[in-house]
């Protein structure tokens, strides 16, 4: 599965989990499961019958082999940063299964042990701050903007700066907005564009390898930046029609997307594109930024594209479908643009056809709330 790391690629996934696989028989039996798994799930699709029948029981059987292993008598028992381990992949495979109620569990039991380990050994240190924390939480220990520095020595460098100061900015925003300080979260918004301008002009200087993996890395991460620039610029908005005026960040987001589909086409061997293909991602990469420009971009040309990349094949992201959001957007543009004679720009939509989001609600179960 070469689209499973995202952007944060081999830190997690490709060292220390083929590290622990060595370690423990419980992660060890629970990536397999994970991997017959999504054979089981690719196979479905390729039309496979005999396939599915082989890898889906074994990957049952894996997985049950995983909990005994993590669930043995005291003497046995896994350290802390081996039972978080275990709960992402847990997690992984629930979210394939489609359980996302029973991943949501996964993630709040192996959230409440991080948050109670208390490390006593340097290694334990590491491990926790560079790999467990950033997998779980998207975030790094920080109570301070970090300061840009003057150049990237390497890509992942520019990534965890990057990290650190969203993580400040979106914390220091919602303290904000929680606490009821909505100007000073528009003033934190105002000023973090033109640090992740900052951000935007050292990375750019970077040599980045023609290594695929590379070219990857640097697209989500452009990514992760425009997304950013656009989500933080809402918050100075009044207006649906203010949207207008990030037309070109729009045109870029879809343009990256369709770059980085592309590169995980060859990557995969494969056509991502064709509607038989089936591309999962435990983290999410490009379903986010192609919804907040399916959803807000008004221009007819760049919206159909971006609704267009999230129909197209059947890319899963965590607990995200595409093919789902794609419906939500479409929808979204049916209804905004009923009734209009002809629109061939974003000032065709006038405000009072524009839908704002006003409260969000989310249930990872059933549409009931129970599990079916």
């Amino acid at each position: 599965m070469p689209l499973l790391p995202g952007h944060y690629d081999h830190l997690f996934w490709g060292r220390w989990v083929r590290q622990a696989c060595f370690d423990e028989f419980a992660i060890q039996h629970a990536m397999i499961a994970v991997g017959a798994l999504h054979r089981s799930i690719t196979a479905k699709f390729d039309k496979d019958a005999l396939a599915v029948t082989h890898y889906r029981p074994f990957s049952i059987q894996q997985y049950n082999k995983a909990i005994q292993y993590l669930t043995a008598d005291e003497s046995h028992r896994l350290a802390p940063e081996f039972v978080l381990t275990s709960c992402i992949i847990f997690i992984m495979y629930e979210n394939l299964c489609g359980r996302n109620s029973q991943a949501t569990k996964h993630y709040n039991n192996g959230l409440a042990i991080l948050k109670s380990w208390k490390p006593t050994t340097i290694s334990e240190i590491n491990v926790k701050e560079e790999y467990i924390i950033p997998t779980y939480t998207r975030r790094y220990s920080n109570s301070a903007l970090p300061i840009v520095p003057v150049a990237f020595g390497s890509l992942e460098v520019a990534r965890k700066c990057l990290q650190l100061v969203l993580d400040f900015i979106y914390g220091s925003i919602s303290a904000d907005i929680l606490a009821g300080r909505k100007n000073a979260a528009r003033a934190t918004a105002s000023s973090a564009i033109g640090i992740l301008h900052e951000w935007h002009t050292k990375f750019v200087e970077l040599d980045i390898s023609a290594e695929l993996e590379r070219q990857r890395a640097t697209i989500l991460l452009r990514l992760q930046f425009q997304t950013a620039t656009i989500l933080l610029g809402s918050m100075l908005v009044d207006d649906e029609s203010d949207y207008d005026n990030a037309l070109a960040a729009f045109e870029t987001i879809v343009d990256l997307c369709e770059q980085l589909a592309a590169t995980e086409s060859i990557l995969l061997g494969t056509d991502t594109a064709k509607i038989e293909g089936f591309v999962y991602g435990f983290d999410l990469s490009i379903l986010p930024p192609l919804i907040i420009a399916a959803l807000k971009c008004r221009d007819p040309l760049v919206r159909r594209r971006a609704i267009a990349l999230l129909e197209a094949g059947n890319r899963h992201e965590g607990v995200s479908n595409g093919k789902t959001v794609a419906r939500i957007a479409q929808k979204t543009m049916e209804i905004e643009e009923h009734g209009l004679d002809d629109v061939s720009s974003c000032m065709d939509i006038p405000s009072s056809h524009r839908l704002r989001l006003v409260a969000l609600s989310y249930d990872p179960g059933q549409p009931s709330g129970k599990e079916g």
